[in-house]
């Protein structure tokens, strides 16, 4: 068996970003990756962890082509008892304080209005975590139930009636159709920053 064949047989992950490994020999391995929309965390940017995911899969694959071909092989498989599967660290951590970090010393522009759509339970953490940083948002939701309520002290507003122009916004939407809903939404408007956190 090559490492090549091991990587198909056994690497869901790195499929499932469309990287492609190609092996040349001992430790010498080339990955590609073909850029598409999935792979951005905004229009004309990388997500970072496709690229760590990369780097990442680059160097792990490197040292397997090195060490398989010294017939010195250790075939890790997955566990329902692995720590990131049953260490509370690693318990729902979706990376919210590094993606505000992030977005505030990249992309956040404070002459623009910041909104936040969506008021699951991912969009509650950004909520707080742009709290915690002074961060001035408005809470965008499309669910009649939770309009105009106050949730840590910011009315939710109806998405329907606020003009998004000149704005920036954090999606914390999972579902697919929605996001595509809200695209539709914000692309009626002009100079409009979108980030998707989920």
């Amino acid at each position: 068996m090559t490492v090549k064949q091991l990587y198909e047989a056994f690497n869901f992950f790195d499929k499932n970003l469309d990287l492609e490994l190609n092996e040349k020999g001992a430790g010498d391995i080339e990955y590609r990756l073909t850029v598409a929309r999935k792979h951005l965390s905004s229009p004309g940017v990388g997500h970072g962890g496709v690229i760590a995911a990369m780097m990442d899969a680059v160097i792990g694959t490197t040292a397997l082509s090195q060490v398989f071909h010294e017939k010195i092989l250790h075939l890790w498989r997955d566990s329902e008892s692995r720590a990131s599967r049953t260490d509370d660290n690693y318990k729902d951590n979706h990376f919210i304080q590094l993606k505000v970090k992030h977005f505030k010393d990249i992309d956040y522009n404070p002459n623009k209005q910041l909104y936040l759509w969506g008021a699951s339970k991912k969009g509650k953490e950004i909520a707080k975590e742009l709290l915690k940083t002074n961060t001035p948002y408005r809470w965008l939701c499309n669910s009649q139930a939770k309009i105009g309520h106050n949730i840590y002290g910011i009315i939710m507003e109806d998405c329907d009636t606020v003009s998004l122009n000149d704005s920036q916004i954090i999606i914390a939407v999972a579902n697919e159709s929605d996001q595509k809903e809200i695209l539709k939404s914000i692309l009626k408007f002009n100079n409009t920053d979108y980030f998707y956190f989920c």
